[in-house]
This record gives structure tokens, sequence and C-alpha cells, in this order.
């Protein structure tokens, strides 16, 4: 097998040699904006670099499908931009399969509200987990007389809120969790997602009990201890960050752009349905509620609201698909369960088509607050 790294953002390689062990595995070439002039090192060990006009060579001469894997190297690059070239390199023949997208990231925002939660010494009466929706949604704030950390977190799915609870579990006691499922909860398993390594290596930094079954382990456990110091030098949130991390654009509301773009919304909602992933978080979620109890905190389970627009036009089945599975976990795993999905608020508390504002998540949050008050 032959390892090539295609390097979007040059920059990106000098944080790679810092942060990862090289010396652990033979690269086989570099990609990069004039390679062919470069000489390019990592950790002091010469690699062989060619430029961009070469990638449909290096392609095609890698073939047949298997023979090679390809490391999408960049940071904060757009996505799409990272799925076009992906694109490009299987019109030249590249399995798909073999193509990964590869960055170091580790956002120290969440970190430091991880840290708070683990060892802040002022008591916390419960923590929240879940995806962008509810990093966006909960205003702690909104719980009144509750202290609490939202710990939701984009590219959350539901192994990685469990270790993040069990991490929390072990420092200390609260009185309950609040658990949000995306509609897609059990169809989600972020090691099966295109940006399943740069979430790798951020719950990497800081979760003991780190999940095997991501792809390229080899390549992510090249990590040395100058990356996993990064949560050890790590701050511990202020306490105005307990809320969650307040987006700029939460005083936004949902734009033209948004609605004609709705269709690609739809399909971020509407994930293929994998049947072992299904019951791998089915269990995660037994697992999940059993670890609330046993840690003397209750369970909350909940669901937010998307527009209108998306709550009419995306497909049944899928929220279906979601009732049905938690159905079965909650029928021997009994938990509270909020359901909000439906829940009709106008498009002005909303800064697209699925994430709340600050007007609409002080709504949501509040409507939590008052039923589990």
């Amino acid at each position: 097998m032959r390892d090539y790294f295609v390097v979007i953002n040059s920059n990106m390689l000098d944080s790679l040699s810092s942060f990862m062990d090289f010396s652990k595995i033979n690269l086989s070439g570099i990609v990069i904006e004039n390679g062919d002039k470069l000489d390019v090192r990592l950790n002091e060990k010469k690699i062989p670099s060619c430029d961009f006009s070469k990638l449909r060579y290096l392609v095609e001469s890698s073939t047949p499908p298997g023979e090679a894997r390809y490391f999408l190297i960049g940071y904060q690059t757009n996505l799409s931009d990272t799925k076009n070239i992906r694109d490009l390199m299987v019109s030249f023949g590249a399995d798909k399969k073999s193509i990964h997208n590869f960055s170091l990231s580790v956002f120290q925002r969440h970190l430091s509200q991880v840290k708070y939660a683990t060892l802040h010494p002022l008591p916390l009466d419960f923590f929240a987990t879940g995806i962008s929706y509810a990093e966006a949604a909960l205003y702690i704030d909104e719980f009144k007389d509750m202290r609490g950390i939202n710990l939701a977190f984009s590219g959350q799915d539901l192994w990685s809120g469990y270790e993040i609870a069990k991490l929390v579990f072990s420092k200390r006691k609260v009185k309950f969790a609040l658990i949000e499922l995306p509609i897609y909860a059990f169809s989600y398993d972020i090691s099966r997602s295109f940006s399943a390594n740069w979430q790798a290596y951020h719950y990497r930094a800081f979760l003991p009990n780190f999940d095997e079954d991501f792809p390229d382990k080899d390549l992510i456990n090249l990590a040395n201890d100058r990356f996993f110091a990064i949560y050890d030098n790590t701050p511990i949130a202020e306490e105005s960050e307990r809320c969650g991390i307040r987006h700029p654009w939460q005083n936004n509301t949902v734009s033209l752009k948004d609605y004609i773009d709705y269709e690609s919304t739809l399909k971020t909602l509407d994930k293929p349905i994998y049947p072992k992933t299904a019951e791998k978080n089915k269990k995660i979620l037994a697992n999940y509620i059993d670890l609330c109890k046993a840690n003397g905190a209750k369970p909350i389970l909940f669901t937010l609201p998307h527009t209108t627009l998306v709550q009419k036009t995306l497909r049944k089945e899928v929220y279906e698909y979601f009732k049905s599975n938690l159905a079965e976990v909650l029928k021997d795993h009994s938990a509270d369960f909020i359901n909000l999905f439906y829940e009709e608020l106008n498009d002005d508390c909303f800064f697209d088509l699925v994430h709340l504002n600050a007007s609409g998540a002080k709504i949501i949050s509040k409507k939590i607050y008052d039923v589990e008050k």
C-alpha cells in the first residue's frame, strides 16, 4: 500500500510535523503547490513531492484501485472544495474509498468547556451533549436557578456524546443530563463521515477511551506528546462560556439562499440507513441512559425544531425511522423525552433552515426548563 498526501493548505505541513511523528510510516509522496521546486521534509525526513499538475499521472499510475491511499490535507478548508478535489481524483480513476479528508483540527473553545465540566470547583446541576443544533440552541442562562454547561459540538454523534458524559461523570456528580438527538441520530456515525479524521483528532485530544472504529487509526495514532499537551494547556472556560459557543451569525435570520438550497439541507438530514449503525447507536444510547442513572443523574432526551419548510418537506420515513428506533431503546431503558421537532416557530427564530438563532434558542431553552424544573 502506497500513501500520498495531497496538500490543499501548504501551511498545514508545519503543523503536521509539530504534532505527529512521521518516522513511524513511509510516505510515498506529497502533492503540493509548486511541489516540483520544494524540498519537503516531515520530521526532518525528505519526502518526494510533485506539483498538482502531476496529480492525474500519480492517480493513474497507482491503479488498480486499492493500490494507494490519498489523504487530502487541509485546515479550515471549505468542505465542498475538498470534495471537489476528491471527485476530480475519482474521475482520474482513484477509488473513492481510498481518498480521505485528513485534517489535524482541535477546537480549543470546546476543550475549555470540557475542562470546565470536569475541573471547575463550582458544582453543576447538569450538562448537555448533542450535535450543532444543540450547540446553537441551548442558552444555559435560560435555566434560571440551575447551573449547567453546554458541551454540544458540531460533529458530535451518540458515541462522542456518551464518551464525554463518561468523562464528566468520572469527575463530578450532576442532577441531570440533556441528551439532544438529531432526527438522524440512529443513522449518523462520525467514523463513516468524510470529515471523520478531523473529528477524530479533536476527540483524540481529550478522550481517554478513544474509539477504535475510526478509519486510518494508524495515522491518527501518530499524534505525539505535543499534540496531547494541547488539552493539558487549554485553560478552563470562563463563566460566561458555559452557555455554549455563541456563533457570530446567531443574530441572523433565514436567507433567500437558504430557501434556494433547501434540497441540499434535506439531504443532510436524510442520511443513508446502515442497519449496523442503527444497532450500534441504539446500544450506545441505552448505555448512555444507564450511565446517567448509575451516577444518580436523570437522563433527559430531546429533539429540536427546524423551520416549517424542512418540517413539511422532509420525508416522513426519516422521522418514523427515528421514532421507531428510539421507542426500542426506551422500552427497556426509560428516560424523559421532550419532542420539539415539530414545534412551530417563525423563521425569524432561525439563522438557517435547521439551526436556531438567539431568539429561537431562548424560546426553546425556556420550554425545556419549564418541563423539567
